[in-house]
């Protein structure tokens, strides 16, 4: 289980996302990377949806009892 953490104004997506300092920037960093039974914490901020992530999708789900959240 890892614990990730998005910041759209001060992350940067090749860090970890794994501690306060090396947050990402993306949600789609995110749903690339996300697992069951990851949790991913969003900062606050403006999420930008443009023609190559229009929204935030999964790649992946959880599964039953271990979802991602």
């Amino acid at each position: 289980m890892a614990n990730y953490i998005v910041d759209p104004v001060n992350g940067a997506d090749p860090n970890s996302g794994l501690t306060e300092s090396t947050v990402w920037k993306t949600l789609k960093k995110a749903s690339d990377i996300a697992r069951e039974n990851d949790f991913v914490r969003c900062r606050g901020g403006f999420y930008l949806a443009n023609e190559s992530n229009a929204g935030f999708l999964t790649k992946r789900n959880g599964i039953q009892g271990a979802p991602i959240t």
